[in-house]
């Protein structure tokens, strides 16, 4: 089952999310003074939406998603609904994660 996520709970969450997909997508660029780049120049619209949310704007849920196995046992949470790996190992692993939402995991 996949579901729009609620805000993070705290900043901790937020660096987590940032650390396991900002960092590590092809979307993301970073300015010289380390700053996640303007939509203008390239940079993500999502991480855009998510730093507007810290300032009053709405939070962007519906570019998150909620995993869980079809027996509602939670997958992972606060999970980008676009990201994209550096490399493919990580990328199938993103989509098993999607993949075992709809499908549940394989049985071994």
């Amino acid at each position: 089952m996949i579901r729009d996520s609620k805000p993070f709970s705290s900043g901790m969450e937020y660096e987590w999310f940032c650390e396991q997909y900002c960092d590590r997508c092809r979307h993301y660029k970073e300015r010289n003074d380390g700053f996640p780049e303007l939509i203008e120049k390239g940079g993500c619209p999502i991480r855009d939406k998510v730093e507007y949310a810290r300032f009053g704007e709405p939070f962007p849920s519906d570019c998150f998603a909620d995993l869980f196995e079809p027996n509602g046992n939670a997958i992972a949470f606060n999970v980008c609904r676009h990201f994209w790996a550096n490399n493919n190992e990580e990328q199938f692993a993103y989509f098993r994660m999607f993949k075992d939402a709809i499908c549940g995991k394989e049985q071994k």
